[in-house]
């Protein structure tokens, strides 16, 4: 299940009452894992929960009943309950199978490595002063920018804030490059290819095949009156994005002879402005602003800046690791990596991801709103092998209206993902949460 809670609407409430009823169903107390974003939020739940018990509270009867007959001693020993931060339980993962997962047991998490990024940026760049074997490559790359340093350096810092969503990517170019740098190329074609179809068929699945028919004429119109040609269908859905959408993604209000649509063919430009109206209507700004960053296919210049981009974000992302190992701290990021690595892959999971498979039955996810990708991926491992109908549940909380953990790379877009696609395979009912017992109606229309 997945639950779109609005503030006001009793989401704590909702998780602590799921929470009491699992406990009236589990084995073991420790087959249910809640994960919170805050320790305040993890206190709060656990709170919560032993009070309940403590008090004899209707949602708990059953719960107190279970520990008793399997002599669990909750109120006693409150630390069987499983109620973490999702960084402590990262944490945990990692120092349990230190070997795995290459972390130091004394590894200090920092806030904010900010620091750390820019003086693996300088380590890279510095490679130029020494007698380096990717001299030619890193010279390249500060080419792409322009010669400046501090732009090169900014760029390589920013990157390595993100790494848990480009280094597999990264890591399986570099492996292609050694091993067979011809095949490169078509590694490259293949994901453009695969990019463009998806983006493209998110716009048709938005559309209707009229709408789409009578856009592709205006467009293919829009392109003879510049004198330009898009061939292919990319190409064409490219220009199509361009014309109906600025550089910075959002609905034009208006199109001109630029655009290809001179005052003169009023026809023309009214059909396409009611089109473009009727689209912004139905909130369509991305599905229609991700058409004009369709890739152009790779040619032999793109391929070699490719190549010695992928090479410094691989040094910079060793360099990196080299400094936290001699610091020992360890960001957010590296945490959920390690973390990720401790579970190993589907292919070949760790002893423990088994252990962690047969021992939790059940997830429970506050403020899924605030999840970043690596943290998304950890999850999604968590629920390697669950299939509909064994007895395991997830259990998925949050408010798309309350996301506020973009600083942590935090990302939205994952909520409304697993809605509608669903989460590791299985298939989640949405459910919306529609009363607010914290402010008038009034109040909550004005701020919707």
């Amino acid at each position: 299940v997945i639950v779109q809670a609005p503030a006001g609407s009793g989401k704590t409430t909702l998780l602590v009452e799921r929470y009491l009823k699992l406990l009236a169903v589990a084995e073991a107390p420790e087959e249910i894992l809640a994960i919170t974003f805050t320790i305040k939020a993890a206190a709060e739940m656990r709170t919560r929960v032993l009070n309940a018990m403590r008090n004899g509270d209707r949602a708990a009867l059953a719960a107190l009943e279970r520990s008793r007959e399997l002599d669990w001693n909750l109120l006693e020993q409150p630390r069987r309950l499983k109620i973490q931060t999702i960084d402590s339980f990262a944490m945990s993962l990692a120092r349990q199978l230190p070997l795995q997962s290459g972390f130091n047991p004394n590894t200090r998490l920092v806030e904010s490595a900010d620091d750390l990024y820019a003086e693996a940026a300088d380590r890279v760049l510095l490679r130029l002063y020494r007698n380096d074997p990717l001299t030619e490559e890193i010279a390249d790359f500060l080419k792409q920018c322009n010669n400046e340093q501090s732009r090169a350096r900014r760029l390589l810092a920013e990157m390595l804030s993100k790494r848990d969503q480009w280094l597999g990517v990264v890591s399986a170019v570099m492996k292609s490059y050694q091993e067979a740098r011809e095949s490169v190329p078509q590694m490259l074609a293949s994901g453009s290819l695969a990019l463009s179809e998806d983006v493209i068929r998110t716009f048709a699945d938005a559309t209707t095949q009229a709408e789409r028919e009578a856009l592709l004429s205006l467009t293919r119109f829009a392109a003879t009156k510049l004198g330009t040609n898009h061939g292919d269908e990319p190409a064409l859905y490219r220009f199509l994005g361009e014309i109906l959408t600025t550089r910075t993604g959002s609905f034009r209000k208006q199109v001109t002879k630029r655009e290809g649509f001179p005052a003169e063919d009023k026809a023309q430009k009214a059909e396409l402005m009611s089109l473009l109206e009727d689209l912004q209507d139905r909130g369509l700004e991305a599905e229609i602003g991700n058409l004009r960053y369709l890739p152009q296919p790779p040619d032999d210049a793109a391929l070699n800046n490719l190549i010695n981009a992928c090479i410094c974000l691989t040094l910079a992302a060793v360099e990196l690791n080299s400094i936290f190992a001699q610091q020992q701290v360890s960001d957010f990021t590296e945490l959920l990596l390690t973390a990720q690595a401790a579970l190993g892959d589907p292919q070949q999971p760790t002893d423990l991801a088994l252990a962690l498979d047969h021992r939790i039955s059940h997830l429970l996810i506050d403020e899924f709103q605030d999840t970043s990708v690596s943290q998304y991926r950890l999850f999604e491992q968590l629920l390697e092998g669950w299939t509909p109908g064994d007895g395991n549940t997830f259990f998925a909380v949050g408010d798309p209206m309350q996301s506020i953990y973009r600083f942590r790379d935090a990302d939205v877009g994952l909520f409304y993902r697993a809605a509608a696609l669903g989460f590791a395979g299985i298939q989640l009912e949405a459910v919306s949460l529609q009363s607010n017992f914290r402010s008038a109606p009034p109040l909550v229309d004005w701020c919707n």
